[in-house]
């Protein structure tokens, strides 16, 4: 079967090109589209959880913005590295980075655990399974 290169940007993902120039659906590459869900998700949490951290910190007004801006930052990494997880096409590369983004996920998850921890937990086994998913492609 004589395959033609092809074009890159976003068909070329999820679309073959067949001899009449017409783009036909790569059944190929579902799966791995629905296993990187997942990864998705579990960035979703993340900057859900994000986001409910800052309106706790802003309602109380005891910290100042040195004070919370680490923290800020290192969950918007974690939930960051988890949406790059889900954009590579690397599957290895994938799951190494949806595996740095589980262990922040879960570290967070464990220094917070009294306040919002449980949160960051559930979005570092979102990731786990996103990883677990990727690992049977």
């Amino acid at each position: 079967m004589n395959r033609e290169r092809k074009p890159a940007g976003w068909r070329s993902n999820f679309f073959s090109r067949r001899p009449g120039g017409a783009y036909h659906l790569d059944v190929t590459n579902v799966s791995s589209v629905r296993d990187r869900r997942w990864a998705t998700s579990a960035s979703l949490v993340g900057f859900g959880m994000l986001a409910i951290y800052l309106a706790l910190v802003l309602s109380e007004g005891n910290d100042t913005i040195s004070e919370v801006l680490p923290w800020v930052g290192l969950m918007a990494v974690a939930a960051t590295l988890a949406l790059v997880a889900a954009r590579i096409h690397n599957v290895q590369s994938a799951r190494m980075v949806l595996i740095g983004s589980a262990v922040m996920y879960f570290g967070i998850g464990a220094v917070s655990i009294l306040t919002i921890g449980i949160g960051f937990i559930i979005a570092g086994v979102i990731a786990v399974v996103g990883v677990a998913r990727l690992s049977l492609l």
